[in-house]
């Protein structure tokens, strides 16, 4: 009998996220995106005030401390699992506090932030609650601030009955808009990782399916020649889109970095 993918709600989740993100290449492959795609504006000597909101087990937040223009980072979650996970790593940059908060209710005063990133948080909300959830992060970004939000982005097809939300990256970017962000680029993420896997879903449906995050966490690392070969792919993508400014036409992963404009 197979084992099912881990959920969420389960405690164990966090433990194999924790494993997993580390050495896996789309962790990696992920984070370079983040990073080409905030390098334009985070500049070196600069002291910015961090959170990260939905900090799971905590890697990106530590990362997002290792930079040189960050001063300063929060990293919140409500799991408290996911919290004790992220206590027990060492913080290669400056120290990160860890917070337990409710992202629809964040327990910051306004404006306190020069920067906001959520990664694969907003799927996981009731569709009611999404705006709200973003208007909660205009509250807290200073004016001229940014967001960078990141989420599941739908492929050619889903396999049938399971839950995942994945989103059309215009409708990614008209939630954005209608919750009071000026959105500066949008693209998506893991363009060959996600082409190989639809392709794999569409010829071999009794053993793949198009998208891999339906049923839960599948993150498990593949072996060391794949696992190499496809974070330099992913590597070279990012490169794509921080460097030439080339917003990719499709990917299992969206980005949207975003403005905070006045009042």
């Amino acid at each position: 009998m197979s084992r099912l993918p881990l959920t969420i709600e389960q405690p164990a989740y966090f433990g194999r996220l924790s494993t997993e993100e580390t050495t896996h290449w789309w962790s990696h492959g992920m984070w370079d995106f983040a990073e080409a795609l905030l390098a334009p504006w985070i500049r070196r000597g600069e002291s910015l005030r961090v959170v990260d909101v939905g900090c799971g087990t905590g890697l990106n937040s530590r990362r997002l401390a290792s930079l040189s223009g960050v001063g300063m980072v929060v990293g919140l979650d409500r799991s408290p699992i996911a919290l004790s996970f992220a206590t027990r790593q060492a913080s290669p940059g400056k120290t990160v506090p860890w917070m337990k908060g409710d992202a629809l209710k964040l327990p910051f005063p306004d404006r306190c932030f020069d920067l906001v990133v959520s990664f694969d948080v907003i799927q996981h909300l009731e569709p009611a609650d999404r705006v709200n959830f973003l208007r909660e992060l205009v509250r807290v970004t200073r004016e001229g601030g940014r967001l960078l939000l990141r989420s599941n982005g739908r492929g050619a097809r889903i396999a049938e009955g399971t839950a995942l939300v994945a989103f059309r990256i215009h409708e990614l970017r008209d939630l954005l808009v209608d919750s009071g962000w000026c959105v500066e680029r949008a693209t998506h993420g893991n363009f060959t990782g996600s082409l190989l896997q639809e392709i794999r879903g569409r010829f071999l449906p009794g053993r793949h399916v198009a998208h891999p995050g339906g049923a839960g966490l599948c993150l498990k690392t593949p072996p060391p020649m794949v696992n190499s070969v496809m974070r330099w792919i992913a590597w070279w993508e990012a490169r794509l889109v921080g460097s030439l400014q080339i917003n990719l036409p499709f990917g299992h992963s969206t980005f949207v970095l975003a403005r905070r404009e006045a009042s």
